[in-house]
């Protein structure tokens, strides 16, 4: 349940010495079926069982985010939000994600997000266009961090989208 796992992440977190740097995968499993959101969102979404669980996904992220700013960790974040496939929902007479690559399983949210204390030399709000890949975050967060990725397939999707490989 994904408010489980970010109670325990942020209990881990909160755990830490402030100044210590932080690393933590989040990985929020409730938008996969069988779909049994709360009833609060499932009253506000209807029969849109899976609507209501990405809305609850994203109550659940609200959730670490407010927990990083209380105890003033969010200044110097750095957040990824990715997922990791769609759903066909009836698309080509698929209901989920079993069998083929459409646009409804295969385009997915890759979102990057800092705090303020953050100086990085990227514009915040950039979006980039083109295809890109989840192999493409390491080298992303590996030019965001300043060093070199290895073994990789990606590109950095800062750098691929100047040189216009994205």
């Amino acid at each position: 349940d994904g408010a489980m796992t970010v109670q325990n992440a942020i209990q881990w977190i909160d755990s830490l010495p402030p100044s210590d740097p932080v690393f933590i995968w989040v990985h929020l499993f409730d938008p996969h079926r069988p779909w049994l959101p709360p009833e609060d969102l499932r009253q506000e979404n209807g029969p849109d069982l899976y609507r209501a669980e990405i809305a609850y996904a994203d109550r659940q992220t609200g959730q670490l985010m407010e927990a990083l700013e209380e105890n003033g960790r969010a200044r110097q974040t750095l957040l990824v939000v990715a997922g990791d496939h769609g759903e066909g929902l009836g698309d080509h007479g698929e209901s989920t994600h079993a069998w083929f690559a459409y646009d409804s399983t295969l385009r997915v949210p890759l979102l990057l997000w800092w705090g303020e204390a953050r100086d990085l030399e990227i514009d915040r709000g950039q979006q980039i266009h083109g295809p890109a890949s989840l192999v493409d975050v390491f080298p992303t967060l590996a030019e965001i961090e300043d060093f070199s990725p290895t073994g990789s397939d990606g590109i950095s999707l800062f750098t691929g989208a100047q040189d216009g490989q994205l």
